[in-house]
């Protein structure tokens, strides 16, 4: 067993994304997104769990918006198509 701690969550860049754990067929990345930032439309070839850690993100699925802030989940199926925007500095992990 290995105990790690979460990557630097500074936001120097727009968006940076780090694997934080990959276990072959399991893989938790931490994405970081600066206010204002936006991850277009695009799909996970996984079903996904985001978690918001900090800040306030736009998760757009279907048309609808969901608006996530620290400690709030979100499940989605593989092959849907959704897009992400930052409301304010943010930071959330994917597990896939």
């Amino acid at each position: 067993m290995e105990s790690k701690k979460l990557p630097d969550s500074s936001f120097e860049e727009s968006l940076k994304s780090d694997i934080i754990f990959n276990s072959g067929d399991r893989k938790i990345v931490q994405l970081r997104m600066k206010k204002d930032a936006i991850l277009p439309d695009h799909h996970s070839p996984v079903d996904t769990c985001l978690l918001v850690i900090q800040g306030e993100i736009c998760f757009n699925m279907g048309g609808k918006d969901y608006l996530l802030s620290e400690n709030m989940f979100l499940n989605f199926l593989a092959m849907e198509k959704h897009s992400v925007k930052c409301i304010e500095d943010s930071v959330f992990l994917l597990y896939r």
